[in-house]
């Protein structure tokens, strides 16, 4: 008789949340019987048996969705080749990321169709980065651009938002259209109060000092700045980013 090794150990990732999430149920499944004299204890207990499970399959439908490759080991492949086509496939992808910011393609388009896949496996990230690689290159209109083109495309209730919309205020600031970026490091103030960072404020100080009649605002958000408690590991890079608003800038020292 031919003998079989019979592996009884998850081989793959599958395998290995399965074995997680039965662990975890009944170690507390086991505790059941110990806290019945405490019944909030008991109560909590259930209620995380009940709702573990649930977490974990929506947690896995949502990666699934977006990496499904990553969920199978190069034995659940139906022979070589489909894994390496699968794993080129990944590489090129990440390649690709890694190369329009690094570079970005000098046809914008091809950053549009990037970004939308990206957008699609919910990467806001990433595809915020490829334009970014526009800013870095001070390709500003076509930074802009592409900001304006993700825009629509990341949920208003997203931290990424707030990150795509501040990218098209730097665009703004870099085409010297100072009112209009004005418009969006507000926008951000009056929507976002509680994502409104130092590089926000330091731009929008920027821009009020190069618009007109703009004198009392530019004096309130640079004390604003002036009083923020990042500015001392960001007063360098921003007196070089911005040299007018450098001499404005005061690195105030506390004495304990």
């Amino acid at each position: 008789m031919e003998k079989t090794n019979k592996k009884i150990y998850p081989t793959n990732p599958l395998g290995v949340i399965a074995l997680f999430v039965f662990f975890i149920e009944v170690i507390s499944a086991s505790t059941l019987y110990a806290l019945n004299n405490h019944p909030e204890l008991l109560r909590i207990i259930v209620i995380f048996i009940v709702s573990f499970p649930s977490g974990i399959a929506i947690l896995f439908f949502l990666f699934l969705w977006s990496k499904p490759a990553s969920f199978f080991s190069p034995k659940d492949y139906q022979d070589d080749n489909s894994f390496l086509s699968s794993l080129k496939k990944e590489l090129n992808f990440n390649s690709r990321v890694i190369k329009a910011y690094t570079g970005p393609p000098t046809i914008i388009e091809e950053s549009f169709q990037l970004a939308d896949e990206m957008i699609k496996k919910q990467n806001y990230l990433e595809a915020i980065r490829v334009g970014r690689g526009y800013l870095k290159f001070g390709e500003f209109y076509k930074s802009y651009k592409f900001f304006e083109h993700i825009k629509p495309q990341i949920p208003k209730n997203s931290h990424f938002y707030v990150v795509c919309i501040g990218n098209i205020g730097y665009s703004l600031v870099g085409l010297e259209k100072f009112n209009s970026a004005i418009s969006i490091f507000k926008s951000i103030e009056c929507n976002y109060s509680d994502k409104l960072k130092i590089w926000h404020i330091a731009p929008l100080a920027f821009c009020l000092l190069k618009s007109e009649n703009n004198s009392g605002e530019f004096k309130k958000y640079l004390d604003i700045l002036n009083n923020h408690p990042q500015l001392p590991e960001e007063i360098f890079a921003y007196k070089k980013r911005y040299p007018e608003l450098a001499k404005h800038l005061e690195l105030k020292i506390t004495v304990e």
